[in-house]
């Protein structure tokens, strides 16, 4: 499984939660690439899991 860090530009209200993250994921394949390539993403959860989406928790790189 791979790890994402994700490292705002600017600073958010809350802490990040999982379905907030899926939306954005969402959001962001049909606005990149096309509404049909997130249903195809979406229809192949019917066998199996392409992605999983956790809640995010600060993680601070120290040197």
């Amino acid at each position: 499984m791979k790890i994402v860090y994700l490292k705002p530009r600017s600073s958010f209200r809350d802490n990040l939660r999982s379905d907030s993250l899926w939306g954005l994921v969402c959001w962001g394949i049909k606005n990149l690439w096309s509404e049909e390539t997130l249903l195809e993403m979406i229809s192949g959860y019917q066998t199996g899991f392409p992605l999983k989406v956790s809640s995010a928790f600060r993680w601070v790189d120290t040197p």
